[in-house]
């Protein structure tokens, strides 16, 4: 009951955005508890601990139909292709690794930067797929591959990803400038 009570008191503190991170409903919590800016939104990031449990043929098969290489390490970025995300920046550091040919990087999202980041990818010779706007149970099966989460934001106060990937049981690479960093 005390997880029930804690998780209820995070609902409330929220606000706007209620997650069900240890299966407590939002539609559970009383609503004159709550003053609610509009509109409420629910986010299920629970369910993100589901990729932890693929087996490796499911990894393989998922690996198989994205076209990535038997023994290529995955590291998985999701978020918006803009500026702040520091995506441009975190290619030109992986181009000067010498493990760069063992790599794959899938960035889900969408945004201005995608032609940049196709041509600086080309450039530096980086196997990076840009995989566009993903639904939930996609992200869960990116997830699940993933061998690393990167998010090397230049600017993120408190990205959900980071709780996906916690979720997901994935090591983390993020920025300082990543809001969450400290708890992570």
């Amino acid at each position: 009951m005390k997880k029930h009570k804690m998780t209820k008191r995070l609902i409330l503190a929220l606000g706007i955005i209620c997650l069900s991170v240890t299966g407590v409903r939002a539609d559970s919590v009383n609503e004159k508890e709550i003053t609610y800016a509009d509109p409420t939104i629910y986010v299920e990031n629970g369910k993100y601990y589901r990729a932890a449990n693929y087996s490796q043929t499911e990894k393989d098969e998922i690996k198989r139909q994205l076209g990535i290489p038997a023994g290529k390490k995955v590291l998985l970025c999701p978020a918006r292709l803009s500026p702040e995300k520091g995506h441009l920046a975190f290619l030109r550091l992986v181009s000067k690794t010498r493990q760069k040919e063992n790599l794959v990087l899938l960035l889900s999202g969408e945004g201005p930067l995608q032609e940049d980041i196709r041509r600086t990818a080309e450039q530096e010779n980086l196997d990076v797929r840009l995989l566009g706007f993903q639904d939930q149970d996609a992200m869960i099966r990116l997830y699940a591959i993933a061998d690393l989460f990167v998010l090397p934001s230049l600017s993120d106060p408190n990205p959900l990803t980071c709780i996906e990937a916690c979720w997901a049981g994935k090591p983390l690479l993020v920025s300082e400038h990543v809001g969450n960093n400290p708890e992570l």
